[in-house]
Parts: structure tokens; sequence; C-alpha cells
């Protein structure tokens, strides 16, 4: 038997490549495990785990024994082109541009520039094998129509596992009959997996180490930024000289459709005297995090690690559904939802009144013990079937 796992790991994305490591940690002394994208990839050097294609996962599989397990993320319900937006900036400009989206859905240029199956969803398959789906999110929107979702419930319903990250995917999934159980993200593990001296030594960027004094970890996704940015820098600049800190920016997310980095240089254009950190590999970003004050941004895997390394998180822009669910889920009790940047300096006094590091680190460790409990559950059900 071979787990073939499949995740957005194909993309330089923070978020995308924890969730292959993470399993990759835990599972592979017990499997042989083959890891996928839609695309082949090796960002080894960012500290992601190689990715073979979609194309060469439908050639490979053994129907009668193999699983398919789909690893976290947004996974309900991204079609293969919004996929790919992600990985090629040309095709991500494509579908940006009103005029050129129009040609490109006459065309369906897609089909002809990468491979992809008879069914428009790749993290959920219709491929003849079981699928096993580990703290996932998303939800039905308006835009799947009838037969789609017919489609996506007849897949669904096949499987004997599904863990979903929040209520809004639970609930979402529920009102069409579809049982999921409700299990944090399992990036949450990080902190157990790589604690701080394990990141030390994983990190390349070595100049991070010389960062004096004490910061707040800053990072913006490109296009939920502030409308107004140079008045967010001003009260960025306000929340850091009450709290004697210093301005940290980090991208999480380089990859088309995130772009931190491009917002942030913007910042720093404004006030020289923020310092901006280009990452070398995932274990520059989870150190910054980890050595924080507080991490402030609109990035759901951004607040995990804080989570995870039992600092304070301060959530940006309400338009981020998965970060105000994952909150509401898991951590209402210690972070605020996340906050527009109008309101940014008026929401400051309940955020750190809010904020309680022992309510938070007892909540952690339970969350990690319900996704350990979880991933013992699997490999006794995986191991059960590859004994059969």
């Amino acid at each position: 038997m071979v787990i073939r796992y499949i995740s957005a790991g194909d993309r330089i994305n923070y978020g995308d490549f924890l969730f292959s490591l993470i399993f990759h940690e835990y599972f592979k002394d017990k499997f042989e495990i083959k890891y996928y994208g839609i695309v082949k990839s090796n960002y080894s050097y960012f500290g992601g785990i190689p990715t073979q294609s979609y194309e060469t996962l439908v050639k490979n599989i053994n129907y009668e024994k193999d699983v398919i397990i789909i690893g976290g993320g947004e996974v309900f319900f991204p079609k293969w082109d919004v996929l790919y937006s992600y990985i090629n900036p040309y095709y991500s400009f494509i579908k940006k541009n009103k005029y050129l989206n129009k040609i490109e859905d006459i065309l369906n240029l897609s089909k002809k520039i990468f491979f992809q199956t008879k069914f428009s969803f790749p993290f959920t398959p219709n491929l003849k094998i079981e699928n096993l789906y580990i703290s996932v999110g998303g939800k039905f929107t308006n835009s799947l129509n009838t037969e789609e979702i017919k489609y996506l419930i007849n897949i669904l319903s096949k499987s004997k596992f599904i863990s979903v990250r929040d209520n809004r995917t639970h609930f979402s999934l529920n009102n069409y009959g579809i049982k999921s159980t409700i299990i944090p993200d399992s990036a949450i593990l990080m902190s157990k997996i790589f604690p701080l001296e394990e990141i030390i030594r994983r990190i390349k960027n070595k100049s991070l180490l010389d960062i004096n004094g004490k910061y707040l970890f800053l990072q913006v996704g490109k296009y939920l930024g502030p409308k107004e940015i140079k008045k967010f820098v001003t009260d960025v600049n306000k929340i850091a000289k009450d709290k004697k800190l210093c301005i940290v920016c980090c991208p999480i997310g380089i990859a088309p459709g995130h772009e931190d980095h491009k917002l942030l240089k913007q910042f720093c254009k404004i006030d020289p005297n923020w310092i901006l950190v280009e990452p070398g590999c995932i274990f520059d970003v989870m150190y910054l995090i980890a050595k924080s004050e507080f991490y402030m941004g609109t990035s759901l895997h951004g607040l995990i690690t804080a989570f995870s390394f039992n600092k304070l998180a301060i959530s940006l822009n309400r338009r981020v559904g998965k970060a105000n669910s994952f909150i509401e889920t898991w951590c209402s009790d210690f972070y605020e939802t996340s906050i527009d940047y109008e309101d940014l300096i008026d929401k400051m006094e309940i955020v750190f009144h809010k904020w309680n590091y022992s309510k938070a680190k007892l909540q952690l460790e339970y969350c990690q013990k319900l996704v350990e409990d979880y991933f013992i559950e699997i490999t006794t059900y995986l191991t059960n079937k590859l004994d059969q």
C-alpha cells in the first residue's frame, strides 16, 4: 500500500508547505508515502517536500491497495484553473485581467497548458480509490452549479475520514448531509515537531539571529491590504511605540495570488525604519514569529504559528473568513476576531486585554492532542488496511 498524499505543496506558500512536512514527520516511519501537487515541483530549498504531478498520480495509483490523503488547506472546492493561477504568474495575470479572462473562458487554455482529469476539483478526486481528508478548510459556495454539488456530495459521502479545521467548513458540509469531524489545522503541531532550537538549526538567513530587541512581526497579503497605506503605517507605528517594539516585515505567501512581499516593500519605503526580511526558507518565517512579541497579519498560518508558539496574534481584515472561523472555533477566549484596518487603533486595548498566556497554553495543548489522537486513529485504520 502506498499513501498518495495530495496538497498544494507545489507553490511557494508557507502554510501549504507545513501540511506535508508535519504529515511526513508523523507517518514516514509507518508507511510508504508519495507526495503530489497539480504539477511537479521541487521547493526543497525553501523547506517544502517535492511533489510529483497529478498526471503521475493517475498513472501510478494501484487501485486495489493505495489510499489518497488530501492534506490541509482551503481544499473545498478550488478548481484546476484557480489552483494553477497560484503556480504560474502568467496564468495568474490572465485570470486577474477581466478581458483576458473572458478569452480564457472561451478558449479554455488551462486544459491545453496543464494536465487535468475529467473532473473539475483535484482535491476531491474521483479516482475510484478511497480519499481521506485531514484538517481541511473551505465550503460550498454559490459559484457551484447543481451538477457540481451532486458530484461533490457523491465523492465526499464515500470517505470514512473527513476532518475539517473549523466550524465554518463543518456546518457547510453538514448542510449537504456530509458528516465531518472538527479537528484543528495540523500545523498547530509545528512547535512540538520543530522546537526553537531545531528551527535555529534549520534557518537559512543567519542574519535573523542578529535582530536585536523586541519586535512585532508584520505580514499583509497583496490583495488583502489596507486602502490607506500611509495611515496603516502610522497606526502600526503608534502600536509599536506604545509597546516599545520595532517592526519586522516578512512575507509568508510569495506565490501568485499572495505576493506579500510587494505590499511589505511599500510599507518599508514609507518608513525605512521598518525591517524587511527576505526569508530563505519556511523556518526563517517560523523563527521570526516564534521570537516575536506578537504576530500581526492576514495569514491564517501566520496566526496558527503564533498560537503554536504561545504568542499573541492580531488577525487583520475581516474579509479573511478562514482566519475568523479558526479563531471562533479554537481560540476566541484569548484572540480577538479579525480587525478591519480602520478599526485597528480602537481595537488594540481590547486585543491586549483579552490576551492570556496561560489560557492559550492550555488550549494549545488541548488542540495538539486532538490532532495527534486523530493521527493515531488514521494510523490504526491504515495499518489494518495494510495487513488485510
